[in-house]
């Protein structure tokens, strides 16, 4: 029987080094964080709770901007050691990742790194995240593949890239990682102000069922990629 895994979706921060047009947060400020005592903790009991329940401790570490978070090594660190080395992985923009944070988390059992993507080239994905952003990403996936990581990338559907679709399945094969996944976009927060890029339903779902069938049948480089349905 295949292992059953409960998830816990931490944000660690709401900080951010970045200001996309439809992020769902309203700002970047840190207001009334969890210490790093009460984020411990948190950790510790979710990973309690699984064990009673009798199932596998699986926690998504995010934001804001997760590596942003300076005590990010530390809780990951306490989670690998309160749940015996129990994988996690860390929703990111992709424009970080200091060396010595790639060593630590190479340690510490990451099984994926999603990495988001508005973009599947610099002037699309600069002009929702910022100028130089892609190429940052770019030379962070090149890094990152170094250590063996799993990694995917996440696009938002927006009336901006739903037709470019294919563009992005090319761009991730290009770039030799694990998976891509597609998101609605949420109008909420800083998103409130692009309804306008917001896609129909019936849209949305005809993106989803036009390219299931193109990723059941087609081969890539390394593994398997899904479509993710949020």
């Amino acid at each position: 029987m295949e292992p059953y895994y409960f998830n816990l979706e931490f944000h660690l921060t709401n900080r951010c080094n970045l200001n996309c047009s439809y992020c769902y947060h309203v700002n970047h400020i840190d207001k009334n964080l969890l210490s790093t005592k009460q984020k411990k903790k948190v950790i510790s009991d979710f990973v309690e709770l699984c064990r009673s329940w009798q199932v596998h401790p699986f926690v998504i570490f995010g934001g804001g901007e997760p590596l942003l978070a300076e005590d990010f090594i530390e809780i990951a660190s306490h989670y690998h050691e309160v749940s015996h080395g129990s994988e996690y992985s860390i929703v990111t923009n992709g424009t970080l990742f200091p060396p010595k944070g790639i060593e630590a988390m190479s340690s510490h059992h990451v099984r994926s790194i999603q990495i988001s993507l508005d973009g599947a080239n610099q002037v699309d994905h600069d002009a929702v995240r910022g100028k130089g952003t892609f190429e940052k990403i770019r030379k962070n996936i090149l890094a990152l593949q170094k250590y063996n990581f799993s990694l995917s990338l996440n696009v938002v559907l927006t009336k901006n890239t739903f037709n470019k679709i294919a563009d992005f399945f090319s761009y991730a094969k290009e770039a030799g990682v694990n998976a891509l996944s597609f998101t609605r976009m949420v109008p909420v927060g800083i998103g409130a102000s692009e309804l306008d890029q917001m896609l129909e339903p019936r849209t949305l779902k005809e993106c989803f069922w036009k390219y299931s069938d193109k990723v059941k049948v087609q081969e890539f480089q390394r593994a398997q990629w899904i479509l993710f349905f949020v």
